[in-house]
């Protein structure tokens, strides 16, 4: 396996990205947004401002709100 991976050690990251990429904003409504990622088929989208990145959201960061949320309501 080990020289499978020795093949990509010099590819410049520009050669393996993602290049369209979808993005949200912090005002975004939660539900949207996993919409989104489930529509992408993405666990992780860039949460961004005026262009600028000032954060990411992530599949579990979802769920560990929805969790959160429903144990509050049961106490």
């Amino acid at each position: 396996m080990e020289n499978d991976y020795k093949n990509i050690l010099h590819n410049k990251v520009s050669e393996i990205m993602t290049h369209d990429v979808a993005s949200v904003t912090p005002d975004m409504p939660v539900l949207r947004a996993a919409s989104l990622m489930w529509v992408y088929k993405i666990r992780r989208i860039p949460v961004a401002v005026d262009n600028k990145l000032v954060g990411i959201l992530s599949m579990g960061d979802v769920h560990k709100q929805i969790f959160q949320d429903t144990l509050m309501a049961d106490k």
